[in-house]
């Protein structure tokens, strides 16, 4: 088959002992079956001999939104304990701790010469949170203010993640159940990684901080519509401003005076160890206070309610 001969050939440009291709489902394997059943589809190493298939095992939109549904819950529900609102946030870390983990295996098997596919149901959540975590793990331009960009531009923006229906800024899929805390997982284990090897990083923190702010500002047309046809016919490069120049002109407030300019690749060694941030993964407040956490009703209507008694409790 067309597709068969398509994966075998990227398989040829491995440089590694194994010429076989590394195929990264970001999916459990129970959610890949569940999609099979219903029509989906999932590569069978039987089909093909030449692959060597890994599911990650991270969870579906519905497994995040539920999970940050679950953080705000028990911390504006007066009769939640304490252990409830620790054991809320550590699940959430742990997801973040996943992709993170995830995007390191994508970069050892890089790293070894081999070639690597990597995709979930659809690929535009799961897939580019773990190729541009990849990637920041891998090129240090990506770790520079306008790298960071670019990574966001074409592996969300160009790529059709669904922010409308992520994200519903524009109030058109109230009472949807595909509204999902994607890109600001991204934005925190972007974070996490800057805390672990800070002065791998050409921006701080306030950079991350700010554009997870404007996720749901509306302020800008960057992360409105789902794909690249809708924002052209909506002619919104036109009609509204880009997070981008803002960005650009505000650089001065986000450049990292710790930063080693004279930062190698993943391949030297004093920088391999950005594959592996570790745990001990911290919760970022500071993207939180004073903004809206995004969680969800049983409908999936977007709710926005302050962090600032998550975050001063974290702070005590």
């Amino acid at each position: 088959a067309a597709d068969q001969q398509l994966l075998q050939s990227y398989g040829t440009f491995s440089l590694a002992d194994c010429p076989d291709l590394y195929v990264a489902d970001c999916r459990p394997l129970a959610n890949a079956y569940a999609n099979m059943v219903a029509g989906g589809g999932s590569e069978s190493v039987a089909a093909y001999p030449f692959i060597s298939l890994e599911y990650l095992g991270i969870g579906n939109i519905h497994c995040m939104r539920n999970t940050l549904t679950e953080v705000a819950r028990t911390y504006y529900d007066p009769n939640a304990s304490e252990m409830e609102r620790s054991q809320a946030v550590e699940q959430w870390l742990s997801h973040i701790a996943l992709l993170l983990s995830s995007a390191g295996k994508v970069v050892s098997h890089m790293l070894a010469g081999r070639s690597v596919l990597v995709h979930c149901s659809d690929g535009w959540d799961r897939t580019p949170q773990v190729t541009s975590l990849a990637q920041l793990m891998l090129d240090p331009f990506y770790r520079t203010i306008e790298g960071f960009q670019v990574l966001m531009e074409k592996e969300f923006v160009a790529f059709g993640h669904q922010f409308a229906k992520r994200y519903d800024v524009m109030g058109t899929h109230r009472g949807s159940w595909e509204t999902s805390p994607i890109l600001q997982q991204f934005l925190d284990a972007a974070f996490q990684l800057y805390i672990k090897f800070p002065e791998e990083f050409e921006f701080t923190p306030a950079y991350l901080q700010e554009i997870f702010s404007h996720i749901y500002s509306g302020r800008f047309g960057t992360f409105l519509f789902n794909c690249e046809k809708e924002r052209a016919v909506q002619g919104l490069r036109k009609r509204t401003q880009s997070l981008w120049c803002h960005l650009r002109e505000e650089r001065g407030r986000f450049e990292n005076k710790v930063w080693n300019q004279g930062s190698r690749d993943a391949e030297d060694d004093e920088t391999r160890y950005l594959r592996h941030p570790g745990k001990g993964l911290v919760f970022w407040k500071e993207a939180y206070r004073g903004l809206c956490l995004g969680t969800y009703s049983a409908g999936g209507r977007l709710r926005a309610k302050s962090v600032s008694r998550l975050v001063s409790d974290f702070e005590e």
